[in-house]
């Protein structure tokens, strides 16, 4: 398994633990217990796979709803509930960052993948990551993991 799916499998087991911390728990669509993510746009979108913000790509789902939602069986959808709660603008958003194909032009999830990564690698078990690693991020962002003086 190469970096970047060493990496992107890290970023996925955070992205759970912060949104079953930040949802309770709680499926989005029913409000029974939950323990899985579910995505609006699926995971191959890299501008909306890592959104743990409320209004985001990423919810916590109960297996039968997050099943249900992928069989196309859920009545109303995940996309509709979110829309419901959201807003159809919301909704929107998301669909227009899901379909970006440069994944660099999105700064802040670089730099917020940046950032977390090397804050979290040796709990990632990456103990040995170093910013040079992270050869998919521009050389901007690389300058804001180096060490200040502060």
């Amino acid at each position: 398994m190469g970096l970047r799916s060493e990496i992107e499998r890290a970023l996925d087991e955070m992205q759970r633990r912060t949104l079953r911390s930040k949802e309770n728990m709680i499926c989005f669509c029913c409000g029974n217990a939950g323990d899985q993510v579910g995505h609006i746009y699926g995971r191959r979108h890299r501008h909306t796979r890592w959104d743990t913000h409320e209004q985001g790509n990423c919810h916590i789902l109960c297996s039968d709803c997050h099943r249900a939602d992928t069989d196309h069986k859920l009545d109303p959808s995940y996309k509709d509930i979110f829309e419901d709660r959201f807003g159809h603008e919301a909704l929107l958003e998301i669909r227009t960052r899901s379909k970006l194909e440069d994944f660099q032009l999105n700064v802040e999830l670089l730099r917020r993948l940046a950032e977390i990564t090397m804050e979290h690698s040796k709990v990632l078990g990456l103990p040995n990551l170093k910013a040079e690693h992270l050869r998919f991020v521009p050389d901007f962002v690389l300058e804001l993991l180096r060490p200040t003086d502060d």
